[in-house]
């Protein structure tokens, strides 16, 4: 369920701490003697169909035992290079994505204090697959390491970090957290606002194929802002007509510019 054997890291592996066995042992040898830790190491395996390694399986154990040894952060105080532990909530699972030499698949993930995505490689996308990580649920992510991304924060998972589902947790997560929109500066946000003006669909052609894009000049009460929304979100928002009230979940903000596109969804409030 945890990071695979052989697995390695997109990102800078110097960024990660290596918890190594003994290190992790010595958290709960009050607890245990080094047979009884070394034999809970190897059920954690078994029980993950030889997917984890030793140092995975020691972590779990620890975690299972003293929860509070791997210091847990929220979502607003994330910054680049940052090792973290963290409880959040699965919002939107993207597409999985196969290139030479791998799979990945963006998760987005929010706690009351924001949102941001998660990145889940390789073995780790087996998660994704296999239904064991599903939207709505909490997960805590143990050891993750954090940098810029597409979207803004996001954590990846590398070989020494681990994910799981902890749906004990769900009271840490709270509600989606809404933004005004002129305080959100960057990353994911949610926008509950007025559209003053829709303005037409244009179209773009790329290498991919053809993309659309319409804009809007929304409205709440800390400003007007313009947003761009792409490809199916610029086809929904014709629904809507100047002046309905409607929340974007998921919007994200680059260099400034406020975006709808693959990963969010227009309601009516």
């Amino acid at each position: 369920m945890y990071h695979g054997k052989g697995y390695e890291p997109r990102g800078n592996p110097l960024m990660m701490r290596d918890y190594g066995k003994d290190e992790l042992y010595d958290a709960v040898k009050d607890l245990m003697g080094r047979d009884e830790f070394e034999e809970r190491i190897a059920r954690e395996i078994e029980n993950y169909g030889g997917l984890i390694d030793e140092e995975a399986a020691a972590m779990v154990v620890v975690d299972k035992l003293r929860s509070d040894f791997f210091v847990v952060a929220r979502i607003s105080e994330l910054k680049p290079s940052d090792e973290v532990t963290l409880y959040a909530r699965v919002e939107f699972i993207g597409n999985i994505r196969n290139f030479d030499g791998g799979r990945v698949v963006n998760v987005a993930i929010s706690d009351s204090t924001g949102s941001c995505m998660l990145v889940l490689w390789d073995n780790d996308v087996e998660l994704v697959k296999d239904g064991k990580i599903k939207e709505g649920n909490v997960i805590k992510i143990i050891n993750g390491y954090v940098k810029e991304g597409y979207y803004g924060m996001e954590i990846n998972v590398g070989r020494w970090g681990l994910v799981k589902t902890d749906e004990g947790r769900a009271d840490i997560c709270g509600g989606r957290r809404v933004e005004k929109l002129n305080g959100a500066e960057k990353g994911i946000v949610n926008v509950e606002v007025r559209i003053r003006e829709i303005h037409p669909t244009r179209i773009f052609f790329t290498e991919s194929g053809e993309r659309f894009a319409a804009s809007i000049i929304a409205e709440d009460d800390s400003g007007e802002r313009k947003i761009v929304l792409w490809d199916e979100m610029a086809r929904i928002i014709q629904k809507f007509k100047e002046g309905d009230m409607i929340r974007i979940d998921r919007a994200y903000v680059k260099n400034g510019e406020m975006q709808a596109g693959d990963i969010s969804s227009i309601n009516p409030v």
